[in-house]
């Protein structure tokens, strides 16, 4: 199986009135689908498009050319390039063990905007993990993972904003919880996954009539 189609959709479904719960009435919508050949056991070469609004589709959907090449069991470099924006991305993925714990390092420089971006990945303990989200100019967010039986506990910081927040997930019904709060702005959500799809509810307190939605993301190998 060298070839991987990935079809990702999403839609709001319902939205609160005054009159109670109903299907919403101006529902957003937004898709797209990328495809990958894998030419032997280091190269893959992608294409993917993309279409911000389903509805009303004003142009042709920008394309997105990709390449992966696993240059070492450790190292992967990635590139990709935006023809509609003529935008491209260059990626570097790095895995590397101290003291038996896994540490990865993800960069991505955008060439049209010639900034920089990272994440660290830290593994501290066997339940435990760090993530350090920067740019070429700051630290942008501190999140650290906690498993503790079936639960997971995810307080982060984000630096720019100045704002905590905390998620809490557990696998539930064959399928997975999630809350959130962002301590700051009092935002919540509620996420619930099943397989490749996903349903979201978000209460923002400046937004009166939270929202709900729903998405579908599923890998096909053939």
């Amino acid at each position: 199986m060298g070839n991987k189609a990935t079809p990702k959709a999403s839609i709001t479904l319902v939205e609160k009135a005054d009159d109670g719960w109903k299907f919403a009435r101006s529902p957003s919508a937004a898709g797209d689908f990328s495809l990958k050949h894998n030419l032997g056991k280091k190269l893959t070469l992608g294409v993917g498009f993309t279409d911000n609004t389903v509805r009303k589709i004003k142009s042709i959907p920008g394309l997105v050319l990709s390449a992966d090449l696993q240059a070492r069991k450790d190292l992967k470099l990635s590139v990709s390039h935006n023809i509609s924006s003529n935008a491209s991305k260059l990626g570097f993925t790095h895995d590397r063990f101290v003291g038996g714990k896994k540490n990865t390092l993800k960069l991505n420089f955008l060439t049209k905007t010639r900034s920089a971006t990272g994440e660290l990945i830290t593994a501290l303990a066997a339940n435990k993990k760090a993530t350090l989200a920067f740019t070429e100019k700051q630290v942008t967010n501190v999140k650290i993972a906690l498993l503790d039986d079936v639960w997971t506990y995810e307080p982060s910081y984000n630096l720019v904003k100045k704002a905590p927040s905390l998620a809490i997930s557990r696998p539930l019904h064959g399928g997975k919880y999630k809350l959130g709060w962002n301590l700051k702005t009092d935002d919540l959500s509620l996420e619930y996954s099943y397989q490749a799809l996903k349903f979201v509810a978000f209460k923002s307190p400046s937004q009166p009539v939270p929202r709900i939605a729903a998405s579908f993301e599923h890998d096909l190998e053939f």
